[in-house]
């Protein structure tokens, strides 16, 4: 048995503090009534314990209800099956609980005929398990069935049976409805298109659903150059269809900046000579990933300088990117560099990107 009590606190206070009472009392009225707050208290103490009873307080009925529940569940996982509210007595803002725990079961054998062929064959193989190990396989199957699209999928024991310290019992699979990834949703005020996104994060139509699908496209997204993420993605299910929604803010990475300047043309009087330093920069055209790079230099006649680069992501719906890149390089008459070149970038996970 496992006794839990509760009864009222009482307080004295001493004669040296009852003019500072009175005078927070006075305090009190004058600035307004205060309601205080009600606690609601639980003690418990074991059956066999010869310990004082351990007190705590809530801050309303229904906290000290989920309590006493979260006991009974930590009871029950721990092997005691039986376990549960023996007698109630409530007083005022204390409640008086008894619970029975009932024999400990240390093993149990688990058979199937619900649950999937790989997984009925470990069962059997297992043999009989501990609780702990029962909750380890359990949550093995909920996560499988999770990462091939039946995120609503549920397991009970049915048909208890015991014997001695051991019970037996059939495992109840129920898959739920497969559930298949729709469209990427995008809200706020990116300019980002949607087969680009489901590209980045691999969410395609038509996939399975996976929770841990969402975990990978967070650490892919906040990783991007062009765009943040505000909040959390939000899925919404309809008809068996799951549909993500990022929320994104386009980051401010465009540039534009330089200085012109026009001069005689010593070689050639009738005309001018244009100097100056240009550099543009523009990322995520379209919303495709697409960059344009334009460096120029030029401060006389005979030396400028003059670099290009263009980026395309996702070549024909692929995980490869190309980009190409020119730079020309001139000194006087006598010198110039010439420069093309053709690079490729492959995605091969959501985190691991070769270059």
């Amino acid at each position: 048995m496992i006794r839990f009590n509760s009864a009222n606190i009482s307080v004295s206070i001493p004669a040296v503090f009852i003019r500072q009472f009175l005078i927070l009392l006075l305090s009190f009225w004058l600035l307004g009534p205060i309601q205080a707050q009600t606690n609601f208290w639980l003690g418990w103490q074991g059956a066999n314990e010869k310990t004082d009873v351990r007190w705590q307080a809530f801050g309303d009925s229904l906290g000290r209800k989920v309590a006493i529940d979260s006991a009974l569940s930590v009871l029950r996982s721990n092997g005691y099956l039986g376990a549960s509210v023996d007698r109630l007595q409530e007083s005022g803002d204390s409640l008086w609980v008894e619970i029975y725990q009932g024999p400990k079961i240390d093993r149990v054998a688990l058979t199937s005929k619900s649950l999937p062929p790989q997984w009925r064959e470990d069962l059997e193989k297992k043999g009989a398990l501990s609780f702990e190990e029962v909750n380890s396989f359990f949550g093995e199957v909920l996560d499988w069935a999770d990462e091939t699209g039946y995120p609503f999928a549920s397991l009970q024991l049915d048909s208890l049976n015991r014997d001695g310290d051991q019970v037996f019992g059939q495992v109840d699979f129920q898959s739920g409805p497969l559930i298949l990834w729709d469209s990427v949703q995008i809200e706020g005020n990116s300019v980002t298109k949607k087969t680009y996104l489901q590209r980045l994060t691999g969410i395609h139509p038509g996939d399975p659903f996976s929770q841990k699908d969402i975990g990978r496209s967070l650490t892919t997204i906040r990783r991007s150059p062009y765009f943040r993420l505000q909040g959390q993605p939000r899925v919404d299910f309809r008809l068996q269809k799951a549909s993500p929604a990022f929320r994104l803010e386009d980051r401010k990475a465009n540039v534009l900046d330089g200085i012109l300047g026009v001069l005689p043309n010593e070689n050639e009087p009738s005309k001018v000579l244009v100097t100056g330093q240009l550099d543009l920069a523009l990322y995520h055209l379209g919303g495709k990933g697409r960059d344009v790079e334009l460096h120029w230099q030029r401060f006389n006649e005979l030396t400028q300088s003059l670099s290009l680069r263009a980026k395309e992501s996702f070549i024909f719906g692929s995980r490869l990117d190309v980009s190409g890149e020119f730079s020309l390089l001139k000194q006087d008459t006598s010198f110039v560099n010439r420069k093309l070149g053709l690079r490729f970038g492959y995605r091969s996970t959501n985190w691991l990107y070769f270059d």
